[in-house]
């Protein structure tokens, strides 16, 4: 049987995570107003330190429960074994371009801007960092290994090159879309990031 009062917490919780991304996301973490959260939200300060002890807590908790998330729902279909690599880092590199709108080119990739931003100024923040790129780069270099062995990726294909080179590809062009404010710079790097995967593909 569920208990209101957790119901209600965990309700309340989801709120503030929410509308703190959005903050972080348009305002950077550093400048992202506690105040602003609450008043888009409509709770008190006492809801949201009950919660959360201090704004870097809430910082790592969107990261962690938010930002991770959403990415790691987009990148773990390389893990099924039936999907072929090739085909779907093409179906992500068109999901990107399709989601694609000139205010998301503005504010930029949430986890590059946290990364630009925060990686040399708080810990806790880099060791996030690092072991997300740890795993999204562990994704990438065991589907591409897969992929040879399967005869479906060029034989002298390098994983884990091709892992740093992908992450690499797609930070860049989040960074690109976002200093230029180009929707057209964006769609460039996207559709070349493609052209080189579908270019991996083994055709013999």
């Amino acid at each position: 049987m569920n208990n209101p009062q957790k119901l209600k917490a965990d309700q309340t919780r989801e709120l503030l995570l929410i509308a703190a991304f959005s903050e972080i996301h348009a305002q950077g973490f550093r400048a992202a107003s506690l105040g602003n959260i609450l008043k888009n939200t409509g709770l008190t300060k006492g809801a949201l330190y009950h919660h959360f002890p201090n704004k870097q807590a809430l910082g790592y908790a969107v990261f962690d429960e938010i930002i991770v998330p959403e990415s790691q729902e987009k990148w773990q279909r390389l893990q099924n074994p039936d999907n072929d690599p090739i085909d779907v880092l093409l179906a992500i590199g068109q999901e990107l371009l399709e989601e694609a709108n000139f205010h998301s080119i503005q504010l930029g990739c949430p986890i590059c801007n946290l990364i630009q931003e925060m990686s040399g100024v708080d810990q806790g923040f880099q060791q996030r960092f690092a072991e997300f790129q740890t795993e999204w780069r562990k994704q990438l270099t065991n589907a591409i290994r897969r992929g040879i062995e399967n005869n479906t990726i060029i034989a002298e294909a390098n994983p884990e090159s091709i892992a740093s080179f992908l992450i690499a590809v797609h930070d860049g062009a989040a960074s690109v879309g976002k200093a230029t404010h180009d929707m057209q710079e964006y769609e460039n790097c996207v559709n070349e990031m493609s052209r080189y995967v579908n270019n991996l593909r083994n055709k013999d």
